[in-house]
C-alpha cells in the first residue's frame, strides 16, 4: 500500500506508477475533486470511507499540532475549530470532500441484475440500506435484548455504537 499525498506534494514530484508492484492499492486524503481526471474517469474501484464528522476534526487537529510541533508552535482546539467549520483544511473543506463524493456515488449505476455462476441473483445483496432502518423491524424486545447483548459480548472494550 501507498500513501500517495505525501509523495504527490514533496517537490511536485509524482510517482512512477509502473514501479508499482500490482495489484496497486493505493490511499490517500486527497478529496475526489482534486484527483486526476484520468482516475475520476477511469474504471479504478474507489473506496471512500467517510468519518463522523467530530472524529475527523480531532484527528486532523492533533495531526496538524504534531506538525507544528517543532516550529514550537500550535493552534488551539477552538480556532482550529472555527477554521474547520469555515471549510479551512489540509485537504480543503470537509464539507465538499463528503458531498463531492456522495454526488459522484449518487450517480453510479449498480449492476443488480446480474447473476453469479451459482445463478444467484446480484440483487439478494441490495435491499433500502437506510440508516436506521432496523427499526422498521425490531420490537422493543428485540432491540434490548440485542442491546444487553453487546453490552454482554463488549464488556471491557471501548467499542461503542451509536444509533441514530
Amino acid at each position: 500500500q501507498e500513501l500517495l499525498e505525501h509523495e504527490l506534494y514533496i517537490d511536485g514530484r509524482v510517482p512512477d506508477f509502473s514501479t508499482f508492484t500490482s495489484p496497486k492499492l493505493l490511499a490517500t486524503h486527497v478529496p475526489f475533486a482534486s484527483l486526476p481526471k484520468s482516475v475520476q474517469d477511469s474504471k479504478t474501484k474507489l473506496v471512500y470511507l467517510c468519518r463522523n464528522p467530530r472524529d475527523t476534526f480531532i484527528s486532523m487537529w492533533h495531526f496538524t499540532n504534531n506538525l507544528l510541533l517543532h516550529h514550537n508552535d500550535t493552534n488551539s482546539i477552538e480556532e482550529t475549530f472555527d477554521l474547520f467549520c469555515e471549510g479551512v483544511s489540509l485537504n480543503g473543506p470537509f464539507w465538499n470532500h463528503v458531498l463531492d463524493f456522495g454526488n459522484k456515488l449518487r450517480n453510479l449505476e449498480v449492476n443488480t441484475n446480474g447473476h453469479f455462476s451459482t445463478g444467484d441473483s446480484y440483487n439478494l445483496f441490495f435491499c433500502k440500506g437506510e440508516i436506521g432502518d432496523w427499526k422498521n423491524y425490531f420490537t422493543t424486545e428485540i432491540s434490548d435484548k440485542l442491546n444487553h447483548t453487546i453490552e454482554e459480548k463488549f464488556q471491557g472494550s471501548e467499542l461503542k455504537f451509536s444509533y441514530a
